[in-house]
């Protein structure tokens, strides 16, 4: 175990539809699934009741991954009322990468809720995104002062590969 997960909310197309930089989020997100692939880092699939599938574009990407689980959820925060946690603990992981929509709202509740339970928080500017644009000065103040924000996916992929 390498006491890593990758944590993918809400990348769902009800949601992406809205996201200007959808073709940038994903390419970005796409490597980190790729690289998480490649190191056999496991990947939580967090996705909103009766929303549809994660986005075409990561597709390929999650039918490559060994380690891999879609969790249902049905509020806002990832870990309410699912099995996220627990899956998270059987693969040993501690520190934990969030990408995904809506970075203001369901992607802060479930970092939030992951920091409540012990987790290690990280994300970079370019795996999350808003329906209504970027994040407010409150929602990126959250993220560098309540975990570690990365100015790239590249940069949050070479935190990776120091700290494995």
């Amino acid at each position: 175990m390498n006491g890593k997960a990758i944590v993918v909310v809400d990348m769902q197309d009800a949601f992406a539809r809205a996201i200007a930089e959808r073709k940038l989020l994903c390419y970005a997100q796409g490597e980190v699934l790729r690289y998480a692939g490649d190191k056999k880092i496991p990947v939580a699939l967090v996705e909103y009741n009766n929303m549809g599938e994660t986005v075409e574009e990561l597709r390929e990407q999650i039918r490559n991954l060994k380690r891999k689980t879609r969790i249902v959820k049905r509020g806002a925060d990832g870990f309410a009322g699912t099995t996220l946690e627990k899956i998270l603990s059987k693969w040993g992981a501690k520190d934990l990468y969030f990408m995904g929509i809506s970075g203001a709202a369901c992607v802060t509740a479930t970092a939030e809720g992951a920091l409540r339970r012990g987790f290690n928080v990280f994300t970079s500017d370019d795996t999350i995104a808003n329906g209504g644009g970027e994040l407010k000065e409150r929602e990126f103040r959250w993220y560098v002062e309540g975990g570690t924000y990365f100015s790239d996916y590249r940069e949050m992929i070479a935190h990776m590969e120091i700290n494995f």
